[in-house]
């Protein structure tokens, strides 16, 4: 996954790789393995430093136990980064159930402005649902953003089909649909509970508009798709329509 921004540089932290991304033609200027689950941070903070000569601004990437580790290493080895000001640090798989159960992200965060020198309000989360292969971003007011072509949809959790949609600010089982996986088409019941916060072509706390929603503190279902949901699913309906038309039209 790439993640772009004005300075065109990114700085991406996986489980065993540190890579640079060229956003004007998406080519790889960068990238450092590290050997099984051992991190050299010394070589971590020199590709940082070598990166910070590139771009004016780097952001970095990755789970959130890897950030856990170098965080650590950077601590106990006394060594100031000296990051630029406006830094992001996104972290992957923090709202996982499993992973939450074992991490605890405020910690993480804690953890993170202790040593790359990152406030809190610049670390976002992302939630992800790889089985439409979607993140969803947070944004600086701490909500999730649902990407254009997605249909989010809060299902009440008694309700053991889960077809009734709950009304928006009130919690239920996080459904999701990408209409474009023509492959997978039923909804996506996630182990996580939330609500909506921003209903579509409204305006977020953030500034930008559109339907945004937050994570809640109940643990959801287990995941798994429900084929009898397309049944009820009127809007859902219209938007399929909508791309065999177009789908029809242009062939």
């Amino acid at each position: 996954m790439l993640i772009s921004h004005s300075s065109g540089l990114v700085f991406k932290i996986k489980k065993h790789v540190v890579t640079g991304y060229n956003k004007v033609n998406s080519q790889i200027i960068h990238a450092t393995e590290t050997v099984e689950e051992k991190i050299n941070v010394f070589k971590v903070v020199d590709e940082i430093n070598q990166l910070m000569k590139k771009a004016p601004r780097i952001h970095l990437y990755g789970s959130s136990e890897s950030f856990i580790q170098i965080s650590e290493m950077i601590i106990r080895n006394k060594i100031n980064l000296g990051l630029p000001l406006g830094t992001l640090a996104l972290l992957s798989e923090g709202q996982h159930s499993n992973i939450q159960d074992q991490i605890d992200i405020k910690l993480v965060k804690v953890k993170i402005e202790s040593a790359f020198g990152i406030p809190a309000q610049n670390q976002r989360q992302n939630y992800g649902v790889m089985e439409i292969m979607q993140i969803f971003p947070q944004c600086e007011a701490g909500f999730f953003h649902v990407p254009p072509g997605v249909i989010l949809s809060i299902r009440n959790r008694k309700d053991p089909f889960l077809l009734e949609e709950v009304p928006n600010c009130e919690e239920g089982q996080i459904c999701i649909i990408n209409p474009m996986i023509w492959s997978f088409p039923p909804f996506i019941a996630t182990e996580n509970t939330g609500k909506i916060i921003t209903p579509n072509k409204k305006k977020c706390a953030c500034g930008k508009y559109g339907p945004t929603f937050s994570i809640g503190e109940e643990k959801g279902f287990p995941s798994f798709c429900s084929l009898e949901q397309e049944v009820y699913n009127t809007p859902l309906a219209f938007v399929i329509e909508d791309l065999e038309k177009s789908f029809t039209s242009s062939h």
